[in-house]
């Protein structure tokens, strides 16, 4: 069995697309032929059948992509959020590490939904801000520790008090 290179791949993928195409094209000629003979209307024109086509194409093609990108998705966004933890080529930014981190954690990522929930706690301050904050990164410290991610001295996050299921 030889490897396919790149150039392969994508014109095997536009073959796939354009044999799509061609198959909801003559799906909606057989629709309007359909339609005039019963004397309903339907869209006619080159962009409604334009917009059929790419929506088809779309749906057909999104389970595989789909799948692909949120495998490899979580790994860029951990990283971006370490970027701006560190402040490595961009300024330090707490809360856009915070983001980053909470985007990863919600596709998956121990090690995200780690630092995510650590830099909740640090952003969480006095009052009701701060409890919601010191509730959601207990939420995603809970997460961590149910993906393998070993989270040690916190038991405070299995409390009833910040959404746990132990009594306080």
């Amino acid at each position: 069995m030889s490897m396919l290179t790149i150039s392969e791949v994508a014109q095997r993928r536009r073959d796939r697309q354009t044999a799509k195409l061609q198959q909801v094209q003559n799906e909606h000629r057989a629709a309007v032929a359909a339609a005039a003979a019963a004397g309903d209307s339907l869209p006619r024109t080159p962009a409604a059948l334009r917009n059929m086509a790419s929506y088809a194409s779309v749906a057909q093609m999104l389970p595989e992509d789909l799948e692909m990108a949120v495998a490899l998705l979580p790994l860029p966004l951990f990283e971006i959020g370490v970027c701006f933890q560190q402040g490595w080529g961009c300024a330090k930014s707490p809360a856009a590490a915070t983001y980053y981190f909470a985007a990863a954690a919600n596709l998956g990522d121990a090690d995200a939904m780690y630092e995510a929930g650590y830099n909740y706690l640090n952003l969480a301050g006095p009052g009701e801000r701060g409890r919601q904050n010191k509730r959601i990164a207990a939420q995603y410290l809970r997460a961590a520790d149910k993906a393998g991610k070993k989270v040690v001295g916190e038991s405070w996050i299995w409390k009833r008090k910040w959404g746990g299921e132990e009594d306080d």
